[in-house]
């Protein structure tokens, strides 16, 4: 779901445990210019279309006796309380408006031998693109090896929010585990996994991943839970 800068909102969570991924693209986020035409359209060969996604269904007025609004300026929140109810407006224009792109309309590329993570975009921010790993078939070429290879992204830091435990490359994730590999230095999958790729011919992992050009620091709340052996997990 995309949430235009200034757009009232509010979060409904299942009553069931979840894992949420909240990415804030303070410079926006786009469809990258390689999936639309001269005059802005969708091409046949994007991995989605305009059917694909959803935007919001004006009911009307509607007041469901919520007045607590929070407002974020400078990277700080402020709070305060409206009088009456903020959504007892009659209609709305524009075209800046909340819209959903469920992660399975997604159309993966499949190739012979492994695609690169990037092939994977869905959107792009400033700064950052934003990529999606959803089920799909494995390299089909006689000598491919199906697991992702180790490499070193010299020029991104890589953020992967895993959304269930379908990683065949990598043991112990499960939904909502999250991975930091910063820039220039060497990852990828655990030991063994090699050995038991060949003859795989799917995979049903869904998982988003970011690739971001400045360097991430993380935050104290993040270092708390920090698996401290996780650096070295790709050593056999």
């Amino acid at each position: 779901m995309c949430v235009p800068k200034g757009t009232l909102h509010r979060f409904l969570p299942d009553r069931e445990p979840q894992a949420w991924l909240s990415i804030e693209c303070k410079g926006g986020v786009g469809v990258p210019a390689r999936y639309r035409n001269p005059v802005g359209q969708l091409r046949m060969d994007a991995p989605y279309s305009h059917r694909d996604f959803r935007r919001p269904e004006f009911t009307g007025p509607l007041d469901e006796q919520l007045r607590d609004i929070v407002v974020k300026r400078g990277d700080r929140f402020f709070a305060f309380r409206a009088g009456a109810t903020p959504l007892d407006v009659v209609g709305w224009d524009g075209a800046v408006y909340p819209f959903a792109l469920p992660i399975l309309a997604f159309q993966p590329r499949v190739g012979q031998l492994h695609l690169p993570p990037p092939m994977h975009t869905t959107f792009e921010a400033r700064g950052a693109q934003i990529c999606s790993f959803v089920p799909r078939l494995l390299d089909f070429h006689p000598d491919a090896n199906p697991c992702p290879y180790p490499h070193s992204s010299v020029d991104v830091d890589e953020v992967l929010f895993y959304a269930n435990s379908a990683f065949g490359s990598r043991r112990g994730v499960g939904e909502g585990s999250l991975s930091h590999h910063p820039a220039g230095i060497p990852h990828g999958p655990h030991p063994g996994a090699y050995e038991a790729a060949p003859g795989t011919v799917r995979t049903e992992e869904i998982a988003v991943m970011l690739d971001c050009h400045a360097p991430l620091e993380r935050t104290a709340h993040a270092a708390r839970c920090e698996d401290p052996g996780y650096h070295g997990s790709f050593r056999g």
